[in-house]
Parts: C-alpha cells; sequence; structure tokens
C-alpha cells in the first residue's frame, strides 16, 4: 500500500485522475536516490516480462524483417534491454525537465523523475496485464494493447504539466514535442558525425 491507499488504486487513478496522482506523488519528496533505484528495479522487471514470450525459441521467423530481428536479439538479452530502457527513461527525465524549464517551467529534476518512474511503474503493470492475458484471451489483449499508447501519451502530458506547474496540456505536449524532436536532430547530426548512412554503415564504406 502507497499512503494508505491500495496498489490498484494509484494505478486507476494515474489513468482517470493523473494530475491527482502527479500532486500525490511529488508530495512524498523522494531522493533521488530511492527514485532512481525504483527505475532501475522496474526496467529490470520490464525486461524480464518482455523476454518471456520467446523463451525457447532460438531464431526468428525468415519472413521478419531486420528491424524485427534485431528486437528480437536484443529481446534475449534481459539486462541489455534493461540498461537501453533504463538510460532511454533518463534521457527523457532530463530532456523533458530541461526543456520545460527552457519554456518557463518551474519544476524540479526530482519531480519529473519521480512522475516518470511512476508511468514506468503503471506501464509495467499494463504489460503484466497483456502477457497474462494474451495467454488466456489473445485476441481482447490484442485490442486493449491498441488503448495503451493512448492511455500512455495522457497520463505523460499531464505529468509533465504537473511537474512544471505549467496548468496547459497544450504547453507540456509542447515540452515533449520539442525535445523528441530536438532529439531526433541531435543524433541525426551525430550519425553524419560518425560517417552512419542511410543504411545504417559508415558512409565511406
Amino acid at each position: 500500500m502507497m499512503m494508505g491507499q491500495p496498489w490498484h488504486w494509484w494505478i486507476t487513478q494515474s489513468v482517470t485522475d493523473p494530475r491527482g496522482v502527479a500532486r500525490l506523488l511529488m508530495a512524498m519528496n523522494l531522493s533521488r536516490e530511492h527514485v532512481w533505484m525504483a527505475l532501475a528495479a522496474t526496467c529490470a522487471l520490464g525486461a524480464i516480462l518482455t523476454s518471456l514470450p520467446i523463451l525457447g525459441v532460438t531464431t526468428p521467423p525468415p519472413e521478419w524483417t531486420p528491424i524485427q530481428v534485431q528486437m528480437f536479439e536484443m529481446m534475449r538479452r534481459p539486462v541489455i534491454f534493461a540498461l537501453i530502457n533504463f538510460a532511454g527513461t533518463v534521457v527523457f527525465i532530463f530532456g523533458f525537465h530541461w526543456t520545460g524549464r527552457a519554456l518557463g517551467g518551474t519544476g524540479r529534476l526530482e519531480d519529473m523523475a519521480v512522475l516518470i518512474t511512476w508511468l514506468q511503474v503503471v506501464m509495467l503493470v499494463f504489460q503484466a496485464v497483456l502477457f497474462v492475458l494474451g495467454l488466456i484471451l489473445a485476441p481482447i489483449a490484442a485490442l486493449l494493447s491498441i488503448a495503451v499508447l493512448p492511455v500512455t501519451l495522457w497520463m505523460t502530458v499531464n505529468f509533465v504539466d504537473c511537474a512544471h506547474g505549467f496548468d496547459s496540456l497544450m504547453k507540456a505536449l509542447g515540452v515533449m514535442f520539442a525535445w523528441v524532436v530536438g532529439l531526433t536532430l541531435g543524433l541525426t547530426m551525430l550519425l553524419a558525425l560518425m560517417g552512419v548512412g542511410a543504411g545504417g554503415m559508415p558512409a565511406n564504406v
């Protein structure tokens, strides 16, 4: 239980009232160390859960695309998958924090960290539910999986808005969009400087 409420209450409220949950989480004033530890544990559990469906599969089907094959190989290595997920989440935490501050936000890094970490926890619960449903009711699991993306986006926008005190979902959405665009451009320029061409290999090869 958290603050006198059961876990399922927190998960449900995160979807129906993400702003209220955000305020409660920020009021806890958790230290960065505890938040990073919670994020690491969540990423580890998520990697294990992701790798479960492919246990026993030694080679990917021949009809899979190269991207699917790369994902398959990464999912077979839960430690690597967890590290990538952890690093990516930390990048987004700092990115949302810095971009929001640049656009007039007043949030603390600790607040952004605890909210995005909690978002990962909620997504882990979604993943676990879909995994179990997939074993017994695959069609229903497939339908519910479609709703995960918009629900996650809804929670993220509200969390970013509360963390920075914007009181404007559009401004929070602008922070997320600006950061994703900036990150994409930065990675593109980095790859160009490294001489990586469109095919994924150095351009001079």
